[in-house]
């Protein structure tokens, strides 16, 4: 699982990373990660 995880955020797991989470129903539909992940990644952030 940590290689798949890998590979789609190709950054150290170990440092100062935060983790967020969306909460919702139905949370299938929500667009936050994808603009959420799009942005930390532009920003060259550590963060998921």
């Amino acid at each position: 699982m940590a290689e798949s995880i890998h590979a789609h955020f190709p950054f150290s797991l170990h440092g100062p990373e935060k983790l967020f989470g969306v909460i919702g129903y139905p949370i299938r539909h929500s667009l936050s990660p994808l603009m959420h992940n799009t942005a930390f990644q532009h920003l060259g952030l550590p963060y998921l």
